[in-house]
């Protein structure tokens, strides 16, 4: 059956629930069984043809990359930042009295409050879904990306304007309100329109476009103040992100799609797919704003289950596990232009290109993790008969549990020994192999071990992602100053590997964590109705 594991009652079939675990291949034939079953509409996403799908992956990366890039690609001009907005200077020979302890430890406290307008961005980036996905749920993603976007374009003119921190600041809240939205509906995205069997190389485009944004920013902002000064690379993101908004509106359909009607039909092959019938919509009906709700759920119902949801051995260990990832490149978001400047003396624009080495991390870490996520769920798959469980996945994750701490060692170490760049350099691009592998295993496990409310355990993660991020980043520059690079990433080395190891025993007793939670009186509260069921 569609949903092999999936206990119903039959006298609530309003509420359905799933474990997660389903059979992947056919006995005997051992032919793949697709998993959400495609319906016989033509307009059912799944039935779309794999380039328009890939066409869409791609305009879903861009979104994510210009959400980090306005976002977090500013920080690395933190210190003309610190200079034009706080008028504290760094400890310089070309600035008379900058060495003074007064004028050092102004310069200091300036550039930590500096930071505040980064890191409360990143909280409002996450926070901010905890509206915009019960919105994407319900009326669909198509209308959030075109308004949040559309607005964040408008925020990026204001942030380039502010004279002051506070008006900086407000701007930037505003900008993480609207900008946060890419996080959370890309992921939705993807397990809209990919089977679960391709689910983790399209997660890994997700997690590589979600690193990237944040060095490209980098690069080109440290490019710019060669010319010009911090303000320009708001004006860039104007442009960059009304041109995807415009290119939206103008080519992205409404890929939400109720399959209520097959959820309970015998599951559906390769072959099968093939198959579809009833007529096709013309290009502007896809474009249409005016479609039916997709859900019946109150919104209210939606806004407070992610909550809830964090009492999920699943959702804990990938919500820790993404807060971890995105709090180290907070981290180094607004630590490496100053660290740089301090041990190496470099100039803006060269602390800039020492992100080179985290978008090259990234490509490679996107095919590699990608394929290795599902090889490895697909190996798992085969051993047990060909049933599937989200777990399948897990043992993937010693690979960025081995990575990051290695590449933090490397990074922390090269700073504090003060040996050639080039050594903490490289242990960016290790480090950001293993941001994409943690967050491509985090995501891919719960989106499959909770489908029908794959939203909210992404609102879950990033919420906590965002929360996290924002006390990690206020601490930061005050921490390097009193214990120096090795002390801070060793233990953030220390921290990753501990967590990230945890994904072993979960592999082991996660199924039956999961089956138990499913018992668990809060957990009803949480429980979805039947309009939300995808068949997995």
């Amino acid at each position: 059956m569609a949903i092999e594991m999936a206990q119903i009652r039959e006298a609530d079939l309003d509420r359905v629930r799933t474990l997660g675990s389903v059979r992947l291949t056919q006995v005997g034939t051992n032919e793949r069984i697709l998993y959400p079953k495609p319906s016989n509409d033509p307009n059912d996403p799944l039935n779309w043809s794999k380039a328009y799908k890939i066409y869409l992956m791609c305009l879903t990366s861009i979104a994510l990359i210009l959400s980090n890039f306005v976002a977090a690609g500013p920080s690395i001009a933190i210190v003309e930042l610190t200079i034009d907005i706080f008028h504290a200077y760094p400890p310089s020979p070309l600035i008379p009295g900058s060495f003074a302890p007064a004028s050092i430890a102004r310069f200091s406290s300036s550039i930590s409050k500096a930071a505040y307008l980064f890191s409360a961005n990143a909280l409002l980036q996450g926070l901010s879904n905890l509206f915009w996905v019960p919105v994407a749920l319900k009326y669909g993603r198509r209308k959030v990306y075109v308004l949040s976007f559309l607005l964040f374009g408008a925020t990026t003119i204001w942030a380039a304007r502010a004279n002051t921190f506070g008006n900086l600041l407000a701007a930037r809240l505003v900008m993480g309100w609207f900008a946060g939205t890419a996080e959370c509906v890309a992921p939705l995205t993807v397990a809209d329109v990919f089977f679960l069997h391709e689910r983790g190389t399209y997660m890994a485009i997700f997690a590589a476009a979600l690193a990237l944004g944040a060095p490209l920013g980098s690069i080109v902002g440290g490019l710019f103040t060669l010319s010009t000064d911090w303000r320009a690379i708001y004006y860039l993101g104007t442009g960059l992100i009304f041109a995807f908004t415009l290119l939206a509106f103008l080519t992205m359909p409404e890929t939400a799609f109720v399959r209520v009607a097959e959820v309970h039909d015998f599951a559906q092959t390769s072959e099968d797919a093939e198959k579809s019938f009833g007529a096709s919509q013309t290009f502007r009906q896809n474009l249409a704003f005016a479609t039916p709700l997709q859900t019946k759920e109150s919104f209210w119902k939606i806004f407070i289950r992610p909550v809830l949801l964090l009492v999920l051995p699943p959702v804990i260990w990938s919500t820790i596990t993404v807060g971890l990832v995105v709090g180290i490149v907070v981290v180094l978001s607004v630590s490496l232009a100053n660290d740089f400047r301090t041990v190496y003396h470099f100039e803006t624009w060269q602390s800039g290109l020492c992100w080179v080495s985290v978008s090259i991390g990234t490509a490679i870490g996107m095919p590699v993790c990608g394929k290795l996520t599902d090889m490895t769920a697909d190996f798992f798959t085969a051993r047990s008969g060909g049933i599937r469980d989200p777990e399948h996945r897990l043992p993937f994750c010693t690979l960025p549990a081995l990575l990051m701490p290695g590449g933090l060692l490397m990074y922390g170490l090269g700073l504090d020994r003060h040996v050639h760049w080039a050594v903490p350099v490289v242990g960016l691009a290790i480090i950001s192999v293993g941001i994409v592998g943690g967050t491509t295993g985090a995501m891919t496990y719960i989106v499959d071990a909770y489908r029908p409310i794959a939203g909210e355990c992404v609102v879950s993660v990033m919420a906590f992602k965002a929360a996290f991020a924002f006390l990690i980043a206020f601490y930061t520059n005050s921490w390097l100053a009193s214990d120096g690079p090795a002390v801070v990433y060793g233990t953030l080395a220390g921290i990753v590997f501990g967590w990230l190891a945890l994904a072993l025993p979960l592999f082991i007793w996660g199924k039956q964590l999961r089956e138990m939670s499913l018992d668990w009186k809060i957990v009803r509260l949480v429980q979805w109705d039947l309009d939300r069921e995808t068949g997995e």
